[in-house]
């Protein structure tokens, strides 16, 4: 569910300035026609001068003063509507923010390119990596694109042993950190693998590996194609606020297409009332809001920077991923607009590569480390299926 700002009414506007021209021209046919109302009267009654002058003006201003009276009332009540509507329009706005900006924090990430497991965004935003033709590994003509570090005693297209040499490497490394994670609160486990191998078998692999350190609340292997929304989703729903996330993602192919990365990730997240319940938290910690998706690109970048604009730190990069010419063109022309100001375009697509339905995962792992090593905040974009942007920042304990 986007939180769409669009929606609400606008403002009212606010009272223009008191009109004393127009009180003064009142006053002043109040006065003629009181005037010419009373000369008539006097060729019928007889009135003294005195009375007749009295009622000529006096009974004129008293009328004019009474409706200036109502006037001001009037205006004076609808002032303070038009302030109270706004006041209340602008406090349901600014809850709206509020809730949009839930996220997650990062308690451990592990990403793995083919340029290894450590420095993989510190590689890309000093421009050491740049994606190069190579042969693929079951051969073919040179292709530009990037795969993961097989292990000597796997084969390449054993899918099999190549996912569950990772699983069983993330279990041996993180085997202590599942250890330490309260009881009191639930794991929710979501695997996004984008392999030729059968849901039943990643389920398997599960069990023999990493489901033997975690007992999860709930497991599902989800659609690698729906992770660009994934934790918008999950956002929308506050139970899990209270919840810890594990992410697992991978993309492994058979024949590489141009410019395609293999990747894996395997992320741990906890809600906003989760992060409380911690003894230890990583430092530093970084924060990832919820992803936004909508049916105009301006609406999704303003909306997702809206949601990030928490604090006041800077933007050290920008992460494409899967953008077109046409949406890069829209995207400068719109950052222009609202004077957005960066560091770096960062082009994942040309250093580690196009993870295809995996590359919001992929742009995600390497804007958290970024922001873990320069304390800024990092906004990704991935242009398929259609336009996503999320903001990624480095916070501090006090801002939990």
């Amino acid at each position: 569910m986007a939180y769409n700002l669009d929606s609400l009414p606008e403002p009212l506007p606010e009272l223009k300035k008191l009109n004393y021209s127009f009180w003064a021209m009142l006053l002043l046919a109040f006065l003629v026609i009181g005037s010419i109302t009373m000369w008539i009267v006097s060729y019928f009654y007889p009135l003294s001068n005195f009375l007749l002058v009295a009622a000529a003006s006096g009974l004129p201003v008293g009328i004019w003063l009474f409706v200036f009276l109502y006037g001001l009332y009037c205006r004076s009540y609808r002032k303070y509507s038009i302030e109270e509507w706004n006041a209340g329009r602008e406090q349901y706005r600014q809850a709206l923010i509020s809730e949009a900006r839930r996220g997650l924090y990062l308690l451990k990430s592990s990403l793995i390119t083919e340029y290894g497991r450590n420095g993989n965004a510190n590689g890309v935003f000093t421009g050491q990596y740049m994606i190069r033709a190579k042969s693929p590994y079951n051969g073919g003509s040179p292709i530009a694109h990037t795969a993961l570090p097989t292990p000597e005693n796997i084969i390449t297209l054993d899918f099999y042993q190549r996912f569950k040499h990772l699983l069983v490497e993330w279990q041996k490394e993180h085997h202590a950190l599942f250890n330490e994670l309260p009881k009191s609160l639930e794991l929710h486990v979501r695997f996004f693998i984008d392999i030729p191998i059968a849901s039943d078998t990643v389920t398997a692999l599960w069990q023999k590996t990493l489901g033997k350190v975690v007992v999860p609340a709930s497991f599902a292997i989800e659609n690698p194609k729906i992770s660009t929304t994934f934790i918008e989703q999950w956002l929308d729903d506050r139970e899990h606020d209270n919840s810890l996330l594990l992410v697992i993602n991978a993309h492994l192919f058979t024949t590489p297409k141009m410019n395609e990365a293999e990747t894996a990730i395997m992320m741990l997240l906890a809600g906003e009332n989760a992060v409380k319940h911690l003894e230890r938290l990583p430092d530093p910690l970084v924060k990832i809001y919820r992803s936004e998706q909508t049916a105009s690109l301006k609406q999704t970048l303003d909306n997702a920077l809206l949601w990030g604009n928490a604090d006041n730190k800077l933007y050290d990069g920008v992460w494409y991923s899967r953008i077109s010419d046409s949406q890069n063109i829209d995207i400068m022309n719109h950052f222009e607009q609202i004077k957005f100001n960066h560091q770096q375009i960062l082009n994942i697509d040309r250093s580690i590569g196009n993870a295809q339905d995996s590359a919001y995962f992929l742009a995600l792992g390497l804007a958290v480390e970024q922001a873990a090593n320069s304390q800024n905040k990092q906004l990704v974009i991935i242009g398929q299926p259609a336009v996503t942007a999320s903001v990624v920042t480095h916070v501090t304990s006090e801002m939990i």
